[in-house]
């Protein structure tokens, strides 16, 4: 379409200083305007009302979070890594998950862990012990 356009400009300054037109195809006006905006011009407008309550949906959303968030918890002073539980977006975005979050000192996300992941963490925790254990072995 901008090809087009810049031909039909280009059309039109020659007709300008020649006095004639070589133009086999005339594009209507529409054509010429970028998409988006014709698209923004049919588009229905939203609501002030639904524009409050998608703001305070947002806030509510913020507000539960921060709360969740003021209850973490220390993991101790080495690291200086923080623990708290939060609802997170499943995969799909359709629903939410309680899930572990470990921060790390700067107070990033680390990880986070779902019950799941916590239970088979728990589940392997005597081989990880051993693991960590021989490892030690292997660094003295």
């Amino acid at each position: 379409r901008f090809y087009a356009a810049a031909m039909i400009l280009r059309a039109r300054a020659c007709a300008l200083t020649t006095g004639r037109v070589a133009l086999r195809h005339a594009l209507p006006e529409a054509s010429l305007v970028h998409s988006s905006h014709r698209a923004a011009a049919f588009a229905p407008m939203v609501s002030a009302e639904e524009l409050e309550s998608h703001d305070a949906n947002l806030a509510g959303n913020r507000e539960a979070y921060e709360k969740q968030k003021a209850k973490e918890a220390s993991l101790g002073p080495p690291f200086g890594r923080k623990v708290f539980v939060t609802n997170c977006r499943s995969k799909n975005g359709l629903h939410q998950v309680p899930k572990l979050v470990i921060l790390d000192s700067d107070g990033r996300t680390l990880f986070t862990l779902t019950e799941a992941d916590f239970m088979a963490l728990v589940g392997n925790l005597k081989d990880i012990n051993r693991e960590i254990i021989r490892y030690g072995k292997k660094l003295t």
